[in-house]
Formats: structure tokens, C-alpha cells, sequence
């Protein structure tokens, strides 16, 4: 296959690399500084090529899209039948917690937007209310890098807060607390806690916390997120003034992936669970589409429980908190 020239590139697609990068740059960051910090060039010669007036080398794009976390396939609009993924391998502690920083990130430049909005599909409970408790974000954090990521100084230790880094807390935080500044959509199942419920039970038979009463409080607080989440569709909206909306809806076809799409301005981009928590994910303009397409179907065969479905969403509780009700008098027993 011949190596592209830096001519391929276009006007049209240097113009939309540029596009993206704006939009991937929080408002009180200059695109420009960023750029000429990334290609080592003068602002002078970063606006040369922002205006059009010079291309970009070969070399020049892939550092960006390095930089970016873009695709180059994934810029040119004539590419048909082909999806560009980014997909970040973890496979440390530092990987992880970037994986961490690269949420926030985003979740950030949704927080800045105007037009901002997330459709969630959750197959299992969502990311971000697994944050807003100490305990339990510390074990979610410890959870996932012991059991699903294997980091070899994690094996054969029981679980403490204090195992857990304080970037890593810090970012969850933070990503928690940007989330609830996010207007969203949510559709669950009644099993959409199970997994979650799962984790806690095997950690407690298997004596992976530190102590009992520990383990309370770490399922206790899985309770307390979950009742959050009906006192927010309670309210149809995320805080006590209702500026942030918030749907929630019951669908009765199970979802077997998380599936989120988030629009931040003018970008939107799709995200796939993979593996358990990793992710891939695409600004691919079709596929965004077809998956806004897929959720909004759901949305429509779906039963709405936030607002005035006091009834229903009473009895939705009652049946995802059901398995975390027995693990909790398992505990107590």
C-alpha cells in the first residue's frame, strides 16, 4: 500500500482535523498554544495552518491525531464502511488512572457547552453513581484494577480506602461531580444492579474486604447510589433548582452493553463498553447516528419513571435494590 503524501490530507480534512481539536479544547485553554506546543512551531505558523494557508505534513497530522486521541480514516468524510475506534489499553496503574483523567476531560468540556446532552444505555450501573460515596468509590476503583485489570501488586490483597491512590479518588470525584453537571438520559433494567451487587457478594464470601463492617458500609452505599438515582428522577433533574434535566426510563429488552452517547457542542461521540469497563470509542458521524438512532428506539419501547410515574418508579426500586436488601442481610447476619 503507498504511504499517503501530506497532499492527501486536503483542505477539508485539515479543516475538520482543526475542528476537532477545538472542540476537544476546554474553554479556558488556547487551541493555539496547545497546537504550537504540540508541533513545536510559533503561534504565527499555527494560524497559517488553522486559516488553511499551509498545510500539514504527514508527520504534523499524526502527531496531533496522537495528541487528540483522533483518527486520520476517521476524518475523511468519502471513507465509507470503515469505523475508526480509539481504544486505550490499560495495563497499569498510570494507564489506569489516565483512563481516569481522559473521562473528566471530556465530561469537562461537556460541563462548558452549550448544547450538551448523554444518552446511556446501562447494562449495568452507570460509572458516575458508583462515585458519589467514599467507600464505594474507593472499592469500584480497587475492584477493577485488582480483579479486572490483574495489576500484579493488587493480587492476594484485601481491600482498604487507603489501598486506593488519591489521584485516582481525586479524579472520580471529579468526574462525579461534572457528571451531575451534565443534562442525561438513562435507561436501566431491573438488572442493571446485579453486576454491581455481584462484585460485592463474591468480595465479602471470598474475605477480599478488610473487615466486616466494611463491607457494610461499601454495600450500604451501593443502597444510598441507587436511591439517589430515583430521588433525581424524582425531580426530572440532577440538582435541587431543576437546571440539570434528568430522565430516567425502564426498558423490558435487556441490554447486553453500556452504550453511551455524549455531545459536547458541535462533537458527538459514541462509547461501547469493551471488557468489562474499557471502552472504545468514535466521533464517526454514522455511527453516532445509528446509535442515537438505537437509544432513541429503546427510549420509545421503554417506560418513562422519572417525573410524575411515582408508581412506577417505586416498584423499580424496589426490584434493582432487591438483590442489595438480601447481600445486605447476608452481611448483618
Amino acid at each position: 500500500m503507498p504511504t499517503p503524501s501530506p497532499a492527501d490530507l486536503g483542505a477539508t480534512v485539515q479543516q475538520r482535523l482543526f475542528e476537532r481539536i477545538k472542540a476537544a479544547t476546554l474553554p479556558y485553554q488556547s487551541v493555539v498554544d496547545e497546537v504550537a506546543d504540540a508541533l513545536g512551531l510559533s503561534p504565527d505558523s499555527v494560524y497559517r495552518r488553522m486559516r488553511g494557508e499551509k498545510a500539514l505534513t504527514l508527520d504534523e497530522a499524526l502527531r496531533l491525531c496522537r495528541r487528540y486521541r483522533l483518527s486520520l480514516d476517521g476524518l475523511d468524510s468519502a471513507a465509507t464502511g470503515t469505523v475508526a475506534f480509539q481504544y486505550s489499553r490499560l495495563q497499569s496503574a498510570d494507564d489506569f488512572e489516565q483512563y481516569l483523567e481522559g473521562m473528566a476531560h471530556f465530561l469537562g468540556l461537556m460541563q462548558a457547552a452549550e448544547q450538551r446532552q448523554m444518552l446511556y444505555g446501562a447494562a449495568d450501573v452507570a460509572i458516575f453513581h458508583s462515585f458519589g460515596h467514599p467507600e464505594y468509590r474507593a472499592f469500584k476503583l480497587f475492584y477493577w484494577q485488582q480483579s479486572v485489570l490483574r495489576l500484579p501488586e493488587l493480587q492476594g490483597v484485601r481491600f482498604s480506602p487507603e489501598r486506593v491512590s488519591a489521584r485516582a479518588l481525586a479524579l472520580a470525584e471529579k468526574i462525579y461531580q461534572r457528571y451531575y453537571a451534565v443534562p442525561s438520559v438513562e435507561i436501566w433494567t431491573v438488572y442493571s444492579a446485579l453486576t454491581a451487587c455481584r462484585q460485592l457478594g463474591y468480595y465479602y464470601e471470598a474475605g477480599l474486604f478488610e473487615s466486616p463492617a466494611l463491607a457494610r458500609t461499601v454495600v450500604g452505599q451501593l443502597r444510598a447510589a441507587l436511591a439517589g438515582v430515583v430521588a433525581m428522577a424524582e425531580k426530572d433533574s440532577k440538582d435541587e433548582a431543576g437546571r440539570i434535566p434528568f430522565q430516567l426510563y425502564e426498558s423490558e429488552i435487556q441490554i447486553g452493553n453500556n452504550t453511551v452517547l455524549a455531545q459536547a457542542g458541535p462533537m458527538r461521540i459514541t462509547y461501547v463498553s469493551h471488557q468489562t469497563f474499557n471502552v472504545m470509542t468514535t466521533q464517526n458521524p454514522d455511527f453516532c447516528d445509528d446509535t442515537e438512532a438505537f437509544l432513541r428506539g429503546l427510549i420509545r419501547r421503554s417506560t418513562l419513571i422519572s417525573g410524575v410515574s411515582e408508581r412506577q418508579r417505586a416498584q423499580f426500586f424496589a426490584k434493582i435494590v432487591e438483590p442489595v436488601e438480601g447481600l445486605l442481610a447476608r452481611i448483618q447476619g
